[in-house]
């Protein structure tokens, strides 16, 4: 019984789901998608992909990388595009929830704002959308944009600032001992995210 995040589990890790069922025709899975926080021990789950700091002492957690939201917009957006980053503040936006505010990064440059935005969204799919629709610049996950990047969908905005890093992590149970199924999901998963340019292994 395995737990996700929504914006990592639908999109970004479709080919993983694939690969392992194809590669261990005797484990089924049992997958559930929601909130971040959603208690993992109350759930009975075997193993938990979480983002974000996680404060749970009866969890045994295991940093698996991050991955860095960027600035993006529609490749179709003909409007003049911001010229320095404290334009953004006038430029129309779109925002995911958990991105509400935006703290962006370029070295030792740090630039922090709270700006009206002209739509919000709890589904990061639904904000991707809405920019691809030419609504404005949002702050996303590499994750769920760099293959709409690399199709020329989207495109990068001030490439040289990014969010802050959001640390990527497995979680089971303290009190559980990881059973051989969740091992092998956990070593395919790691090999998985190994090879993907939106993620940054630390492990």
């Amino acid at each position: 019984k395995v737990m996700a995040p929504t914006n990592i589990g639908s999109g970004p890790l479709d080919e993983f789901w694939r690969s392992f069922v194809v590669n261990n025709p005797g484990i089924s899975l049992n997958i559930t998608l929601g909130d971040p926080d959603d208690d993992v021990i109350a759930n009975q789950v075997d193993i938990a992909i979480r983002s974000g700091p996680q404060q749970n002492s009866s969890l045994i957690q295991k940093k698996l990388g991050t991955i860095t939201p960027i600035l993006v917009t529609s490749s179709a957006d003909k409007s003049d595009l911001p010229e320095t980053i404290d334009h953004l503040e006038s430029y129309p936006s779109i925002a995911a929830q958990l991105f509400n505010d935006w703290t962006l990064i370029n070295g030792n440059e740090k630039y922090v704002f709270s700006k009206k935005h002209n739509h919000i969204s709890n589904d990061m799919n639904v904000t991707l959308n809405l920019v691809k629709a030419g609504a404005g610049i949002a702050l996303l996950p590499m994750s769920i944009v760099y293959n709409d990047i690399e199709r020329g969908e989207l495109e990068r905005v001030f490439p040289s600032w990014s969010g802050v890093p959001r640390e990527i992590s497995l979680l089971w149970p303290q009190k559980r001992t990881l059973s051989a199924r969740a091992k092998r999901f956990r070593e395919e998963l790691i090999s998985f995210l190994r090879n993907q340019n939106w993620f940054d292994m630390t492990c």
